[in-house]
C-alpha cells in the first residue's frame, strides 16, 4: 500500500483493528505500509480496501499476494478445511 507519511501511523493502527490482520509494517519505497491478512473468503479483501481507501482517501493498494492454502502456519500442521491436524516446533 501506498499512503502518505503523515499518515501512515493511523492507516496502521487501522489495521491493527481487523482481526484477519496477522502483521503489519512500514516500509521505505513507493509502497511505505506492508499488511498480511488471513482470510476466511477472498470477497473479504474487496470490504477491507474499501474501508480503509473510505477512511484514507489518499491510499493506494498497490499490489496483493493471494495464497490459496496455508500447509503451515506458526508450526500447526493444517488440513484443506484449515483445521490443526499437527504440530512442528519452530
Amino acid at each position: 500500500m501506498s499512503i502518505e507519511q503523515a499518515k501512515i501511523n493511523q492507516a496502521a493502527s487501522a489495521l491493527t483493528g481487523l482481526p484477519q490482520l496477522r502483521w503489519c509494517a512500514s516500509t521505505s519505497g513507493e509502497s511505505n505500509l506492508v499488511a498480511s491478512l488471513r482470510l476466511k473468503e477472498l470477497q473479504e479483501l474487496d470490504t477491507i480496501e474499501h474501508r480503509l481507501q473510505a477512511a484514507f482517501p489518499g491510499l493506494q493498494v498497490r499490489d496483493r499476494w493471494v495464497v490459496p492454502r496455508t500447509a503451515k502456519t506458526q508450526g500447526h500442521v493444517l488440513d484443506e478445511m484449515g483445521l490443526h491436524r499437527g504440530y512442528v516446533p519452530l
